[in-house]
């Protein structure tokens, strides 16, 4: 069995994660467009890229019923805010495994999922090869990112409502919940009826890759392809380097990203 490893915060990074927390008219603005969305019938995640060096605040690159693809920094990781799409992550989210991926693996320093009643935070680890290998020995897989993440759990290698409590028992000092509070947004995401959110898998604690398992045979092989080949259309002539890669991990429709972008 692996040891335990003893994690700190960055101290960048949780000063940024601070700035971020700030940004009210931010977090309210991405709840907002997933809520529309989810009145309009047509569900979208949403979010923002903060990168400290320039103090640039950048839009989604794409944004797909249960995912969604933001931008990475010049010249740093940066942070990125983003929303889930179940009716309870709307309230109260959970950083998925992918999402705390992103963070151990060096991709970004920070992520918060923003909700009408709490936002879910991780930050980085004050040493980098320490926390990727606390992440390793927490959820009992040999992985280097959250594409690995996601092809262990589809494999069947892992639980992931049970890998994401070991993460974040283990590695607690980089994971923190704060009170956001926004009751008329949450008032208005409560008139919305159950079936116009994403159902599982869905997103955060709610999504194959955070908790309540996954049936590759829920999705038809021809939805499978015709969603990777929309994927691959929406993403023709963007570089790598303006992605924080596979933070829509979240959902088939992320994988698909990540695999058609990847891997053709």
């Amino acid at each position: 069995m692996e040891r335990e490893l003893s994690v700190e915060r960055d101290e960048k990074a949780t000063a940024l994660a601070q700035s971020m927390l700030e940004r009210d008219d931010i977090m309210r603005t991405i709840l907002g467009e997933t809520i529309m969305s989810a009145k309009k019938g047509k569900i979208r995640e949403s979010g923002r890229t903060k990168c400290p060096t320039i103090g640039q605040v950048k839009g989604s690159l794409q944004r797909f019923p249960r995912a969604v693809d933001l931008a990475s920094c010049p010249r740093s990781k940066g942070g990125t805010w983003h929303t889930h799409v179940t009716a309870d992550e709307i309230t109260t989210p959970t950083n998925s495994l992918p999402d705390a991926a992103n963070v151990l693996f060096g991709l970004t320093d920070v992520s918060i999922v923003v909700g009408t009643r709490t936002a879910d935070v991780v930050v980085a680890p004050a040493d980098p090869e320490v926390g990727a290998q606390a992440y390793r020995n927490a959820i009992g897989a040999d992985v280097d990112g959250p594409r690995d993440v996601t092809e262990v759990i589809e494999q069947g290698r892992l639980f992931p409502s049970e890998a994401r409590e070991r993460l974040r028992e283990q590695l607690s000092p980089l994971f923190y919940t704060v009170e956001t509070g926004y009751v008329d947004l949450d008032r208005e995401a409560r008139t919305i009826p159950p079936e116009d959110w994403a159902t599982a898998p869905g997103s955060g604690k709610n999504e194959k890759v955070a908790g309540n398992g996954y049936a590759p045979t829920m999705f038809a092989p021809q939805s499978i392809q015709a969603a990777a080949d929309s994927a691959d259309s929406a993403f023709d002539g963007l570089e790598i380097s303006e992605l924080v890669v596979s933070q829509a991990l979240g959902t088939i429709v992320g994988n698909l990203v990540d695999s058609v972008f990847f891997n053709r």
